[in-house]
């Protein structure tokens, strides 16, 4: 039997006005997803519109989960775009249907709270400058906090987390989205920046929260996750942090981590992780000259990682 997205939901609401589309990627995850867009069900905000966009799944995940949620919209990348380009997929299609908000959501995370859509749209209310919101991250479990707020400790730290978001249609048409170029991993805090440097501030709402798994569909330890994560750094970087900012989360980490890489995929006798990440930081390096400009970013450039790509969110 169905469960749909209308199962639990009241007749009316009592939260903020504005429609919201929120937007959930899938990538070969029928479990995950099916219970992410089961929770989604149960928010109390009567505006609220489900994207779920499939990012060229190789499972029959899109078929039976579109069969299962007929009240909500789906939509479908003929191949893996990577996290960027799928979600913006969603984005684009939430603006077209007069969305005045979009909610991102990992497909592997889950909300237990039905007043969080408008719990995350109240600080656009009372704030003008306010571009973006985010709940509380806590493990699946909903006992243990996984990320409420920037430690301090580092001046490269989220304000918010990148698995659950609320950004607003006049930021998204003023920022843009995000930069399909990153394919995965940084391109959230890049949107995070330029939201900030575009005057709009970026707000944690820690009275939100949702459950989140993590990449239970991913092996942190891939080569084309090696690879993403030394390649986007240095764009990363290169484009928000100036030469101090790019010295200290750039060269200086690798300084340090390059001898520990050598050290331990050599005992696990996987040089293929190792030589992923040093070929990511060599594509991040010729890939400075476009650092600076979003959508300019060339595409990865290992033939097949894209379509091999075992994850589309974080």
């Amino acid at each position: 039997m169905s469960t749909g997205l209308d199962a639990g939901r009241p007749a009316a609401a009592h939260s903020p006005n504005g429609k919201v589309g929120v937007v959930v990627l899938n990538f070969n995850s029928f479990e995950d997803t099916r219970r992410c867009l089961t929770s989604l069900g149960k928010l109390l905000h009567n505006a609220t519109e489900i994207i779920c966009v499939d990012n060229g799944s190789s499972d029959d995940s899109f078929p039976k989960l579109s069969a299962e949620f007929p009240s909500a919209r789906f939509l479908r990348n003929e191949r893996n775009l990577g996290f960027g380009g799928g979600v913006n997929t969603g984005f684009k299609e939430a603006l077209r249907t007069g969305c005045d908000f979009v909610f991102c959501l990992n497909n592997d995370a889950f909300v237990d709270d039905p007043d969080a859509v408008a719990k995350l749209l109240r600080p656009f209310e009372t704030d003008p400058k306010i571009g973006l919101t985010g709940p509380a991250e806590y493990d699946s479990s909903g006992a243990n906090p996984k990320f409420s707020g920037p430690t301090g400790r580092s001046r490269f730290e989220m304000k918010v987390s990148g698995a659950a978001f609320m950004v607003s249609r006049k930021v998204l048409e003023t920022v843009g989205m995000l930069d399909e170029g990153f394919f995965l991993l940084y391109e959230d805090q890049d949107l995070f920046v330029r939201i900030e440097k575009a005057g709009f501030r970026v707000q944690l709402v820690k009275d939100a929260r949702f459950m989140h798994a993590g990449s239970s569909s991913t092996s942190k330890h891939s080569a084309l996750m090696e690879y993403l994560e030394a390649r986007n750094r240095i764009i990363y970087f290169a484009r928000h942090w100036g030469i101090s900012g790019f010295m200290q989360g750039v060269i200086m980490l690798y300084a340090k981590r390059l001898p520990r890489l050598v050290l331990t995929y050599s005992e696990q006798g996987r040089p293929e992780l190792l030589m992923a990440y040093l070929k990511g930081i060599l594509d991040g390096f010729v890939a400075l000259p476009n650092a600076r400009y979003v959508g300019k970013v060339p595409p990865i450039r290992f033939k097949g990682w894209a379509g091999r790509a075992s994850r589309t969110s974080r």
